[in-house]
């Protein structure tokens, strides 16, 4: 998914500046190297993590029969690592052509049949979780498979040469660049959880992990809106610069940031006020002491400067400012 989201964000950048500015050499080239991208990404990926999958199961904690489990999942989902990758980056283009609804339809497409195969592959054919995989793979097909569509039939505002794989050596590294800070930051909380879970797994107890994972869920919970603003802002910005209408894009930013906030604020200062009852939301049965209601009142204090910073993490590349991102990264 972190492969995919790079090729597409990436070219969502560069596709939304080039709408503005009228550039149609840059659109036509865009989709042919994204897709060239995404292939390499792939392989480069997909081979490696098949070849090592028990030691990065082992990296995330796993042992004993969830290692066993957690590699099969694993190799049965690279499997089909392309599809994975190329629905994601066909996704990401649309959203970048400001199509905000068509993109979700076709993500729906894909989620739908996921979630009504995964039950009937593990429970009705007792394929275990390589059935769970199975179930997710089809899902990514037909998210791929219905992107292609959309840019085959031509629905697309630009000239999307979907079935091209001419190298455009300009092209293709700007796509690497300008969506590596989305990637960097996938790479970093990939880090972050190996990290903290074996740092649990070896120095804590079962109440710490227990702890850990209800607080984890809380603040997941609470930045997903941003992830919805960031790609909304994303088109919004990038086609207002290429059109130079500066004046914008910068007043797009700063609406963004303040709706950011105001989604964020109630619920961080309620979990704040009250951690012990926000904790039990998730976990009803367990004993939380008060040691673990200022833990998580330090886990959460991030939160009102999160979404400035996640809309930042979209505002540099969007107008070809990527290195910018990556240090906000």
């Amino acid at each position: 998914m972190g492969f995919g989201a790079w090729a597409g964000t990436g070219a969502a950048n560069l596709l939304s500046i080039a709408l503005g500015n009228n550039d149609e050499d840059t659109q036509q080239k865009l989709l042919p190297n994204a897709t060239l991208f995404g292939f390499v990404s792939t392989l480069a990926f997909a081979i490696p993590a098949n070849a090592f999958a028990p030691v990065l199961i082992q990296l995330m904690g796993g042992e004993g029969g969830i290692l066993i489990e957690g590699v099969t999942y694993l190799r049965t989902s690279l499997l089909m690592a392309p599809f994975w990758v190329y629905g994601v980056t066909f996704n990401m283009i649309i959203r970048g052509e400001g199509k905000m609804k068509t993109a979700a339809g076709i993500m729906a497409a894909g989620l739908l049949p996921n979630l009504a195969l995964t039950p009937l592959f593990i429970l009705v054919f007792d394929m275990g979780v390589a059935g769970a995989a199975w179930a997710t793979n089809l899902g990514m097909l037909l998210y791929s498979l219905f992107g292609y569509l959309y840019f085959v039939r031509k629905r697309a505002s630009f000239a999307a040469r979907v079935n091209s794989l001419r190298y455009h050596r300009a092209t293709f590294w700007a796509i690497a660049q300008s969506g590596f800070p989305g990637f960097m930051v996938n790479i970093t909380s990939l880090i972050q959880a190996v990290v903290v879970l074996n740092t649990i797994v070896y120095v804590g107890v079962a109440s710490d992990l227990a702890f850990y994972a209800a607080a984890n869920r809380m603040f997941i919970f609470l930045v997903t809106p941003m992830f919805g603003l960031m790609r909304a802002l994303q088109p919004i910005v990038g086609i207002n610069y290429g059109a130079e209408q500066y004046d914008r894009v910068k007043k797009s930013f700063q609406l963004f940031s303040f709706v950011g906030l105001l989604l964020v604020a109630p619920f961080w200062l309620g979990m704040s006020w009250l951690p012990e009852a926000s904790l039990r939301l998730v976990l009803p049965d367990y004993l939380f002491v008060g040691q673990e209601a200022f833990y998580l009142r330090v886990y959460l204090a991030v939160l009102p400067l999160l979404p400035i910073v996640f809309m930042a993490l979209t505002f540099f590349p969007a107008i070809g400012k990527a290195k910018q991102a990556s240090l906000v990264g």
